[in-house]
């Protein structure tokens, strides 16, 4: 996972054997206060253990999504979550 520029840009899968790293480069993108990015444009497979992380973190008010593709969308969506309010 690449954080730089209050910016975090995961590439590959986003599943339960990277969650422990995605979640540790989320915390780190918003630990510092403000707002930040989450580019997800170059990310594969997304499972539930990610987009759960996604969707704690976009619940700060403090994410900003981009790159997210269709797919990444509708499973959010299905658990209830929303990208509706967050660039994408």
């Amino acid at each position: 996972m690449d954080v730089q520029a209050r910016a975090c840009k995961p590439t590959g899968d986003l599943t339960i054997f990277e969650v422990a790293s995605f979640k540790d480069s989320l915390v780190d993108l918003l630990s510092c206060g403000g707002s930040g990015t989450l580019d997800l444009s170059l990310v594969g497979q997304v499972d539930s253990s990610a987009l759960q992380l996604i969707l704690a973190a976009l619940r700060t008010e403090r994410l900003c999504v981009t790159g997210a593709s269709d797919e990444v969308k509708r499973k959010l969506e299905r658990i209830g979550g929303s990208l509706t309010s967050a660039r994408v």
